[in-house]
């Protein structure tokens, strides 16, 4: 590939990020929610059918994969969660959503010979079986239609998935991930600071970054990935690149705003994610088992010499815990703030309907309807993806879910790999407080699609000589 053919790539895919970022600017100042969506997919679908007819289907599908990532990360949708329509509304948003699945779905499709034995492997049959529970339950979901979008969803990330897992390199995947969460963490901060009414979040007597997405916790997660995709991009052998003029300060700046979003968002499971995260992809691609030791060893005494410096060591745990909610008390660590009693709300309305559940994402209405928070306002999340899933699809939705995140578990020790690992624990931990991947219209669920079905290669595949193409891999 010619440095001026990579250079028209690059610039495609600035401009159609820079139009997608215009166009969720211009979604919450339109009324009908129209606006922003609409130009959004305009624009997608003209420049990515330039791109193919120019470039082929590998561009087309890396200019997808980072404007699809903006997108639904990014909050557009025509409902708020909490409203009475939630779970069943369909306005224009959801029309480009549905939009980008079809773009999504077509590329995939246009690789289905060769993602075969990904679709078939253990984590493509379990997502295929749940695909097709899905839509087996559909006519019994209390907002069919609605379900039936959510399905067609997910069919679009599994094949779109498998096939970018089959064309491009780990680290061409993280380099993408990473050029749109980067326009993604910059329109967040803008909106923090310039558009606070759009781009802030209060709660508990504190103001939360949420951004350009639609929850604090939701835009924390994309930092958190980001960061993840990093240490990825390094490990899979994308350090030598990183010496290149542009790299470094953009790398430098977009790691800095990524921790910036993670601090001012002020959630701790994203936090505690990434952390999980890193230390499980440095012991398994580095096989620092010794290092585990040496810090359980150091840990231990400094616990105990903190504990007996406290002023008051029989309450230490308390003291301490109390410190790290938001309200300060400890109340709100133990009931994992508010979250078990929605749990338990939403166990009593499984036992109601538990093997076809309420429909795919049709769960969500049956929460807004019939429960209400402790500040008395209503949601449609669950807050733990199994639940929600369960609640959705009964347990052989929630069963299926399980045995995707077995494999991982499995895999995990088995053949270690940066990029799956990471996605792999920071979902893992998401999902058991946030209902994350229980929705196909979150961009959590597209890149832990492409995440399941990313190349096993050697961490040291990218470092060696390569052809002109694959030595500067391109967005797309």
């Amino acid at each position: 590939m010619s440095s001026s053919q990579r250079l028209w790539i690059i610039g495609a895919w600035v401009v159609l990020a820079v139009a997608a970022l215009g166009g969720i600017a211009l979604t919450p100042y339109s009324t009908a929610f129209a606006m922003g969506p609409a130009i959004l997919l305009g624009l997608a679908g003209i420049g990515l059918g330039v791109i193919a007819l120019i470039q082929g289907w590998r561009p087309a599908m890396g200019v997808l994969l980072g404007i699809a990532l903006l997108v639904f990360a990014s909050n557009i949708r025509g409902e708020v969660e909490g409203s009475p329509n939630a779970g069943q509304a369909f306005d224009a948003a959801s029309a480009a959503k549905l939009g980008l699945f079809a773009l999504a779905l077509v590329c995939g499709l246009g690789m289905l010979p060769r993602t075969l034995p990904r679709l078939l492997s253990r984590p493509g049959i379990f997502l295929s079986l749940f695909v097709a529970w899905a839509t087996i339950t559909a006519p019994l979901s209390l907002a069919p239609i609605y379900s039936l979008g959510m399905v067609f969803g997910m069919v679009a990330w599994l094949v779109f998935g498998a096939a970018v897992g089959e064309r491009f390199e780990m680290t061409e995947i993280a380099l993408v991930l990473m050029l749109a969460l980067s326009a993604f963490l910059t329109g967040s901060l803008f909106m923090y600071f310039f558009v606070p009414e759009l781009g802030q979040f209060f709660t508990l007597g504190a103001y939360r970054l949420k951004g350009l997405a639609s929850t604090p916790n939701e835009a924390a997660q994309m930092a958190a990935i980001f960061l993840i995709c990093g240490v990825a991009y390094v490990m899979g052998g994308g350090a030598p690149r990183i010496a290149r003029p542009w790299m470094r300060p953009w790398l430098l700046v977009s790691a800095v705003m990524a921790l910036a979003v993670l601090a001012m968002a002020q959630t701790r499971g994203a936090v505690l994610g990434l952390v999980c995260a890193v230390v499980a992809m440095a012991f398994q691609r580095l096989r620092l088992a010794w290092l585990g030791l040496f810090i359980a060893l150091l840990l231990i005494p400094t616990i105990g010499a903190w504990v007996l410096a406290s002023p008051d060591p029989q309450n230490f745990l308390s003291n301490e815990a109390a410190k790290l909610s938001r309200s300060g008390g400890t109340s709100e660590l133990t009931s994992f703030a508010g979250r078990t009693a929605i749990w338990g709300f939403a166990l009593d309305q499984i036992g109601n309907r538990p093997i076809t559940g309420y429909g795919y994402g049709a769960g969500a209405r049956v929460l807004v309807e019939k429960y209400a928070t402790r500040w008395g306002e209503t949601t449609g999340s669950a807050h733990n993806a199994f639940i929600q899933t369960t609640l959705d699809l009964g347990l052989v939705g929630g069963g299926l879910l399980v045995a995707v995140f077995a494999w991982s578990f499995v895999s995990l020790f088995r053949s270690p790999h940066p990029f799956r690992d990471g996605m792999f624990i920071l979902v893992l931990v998401t999902c058991l407080l946030e209902s994350a991947v229980s929705k196909a219209a979150n961009a959590i669920v597209l890149i832990w699609m492409c995440s399941l079905f990313v190349r096993d290669e050697a961490p040291a595949a990218a470092t060696g000589p390569e052809p002109e193409e694959e030595r500067s891999p391109s967005v797309a």
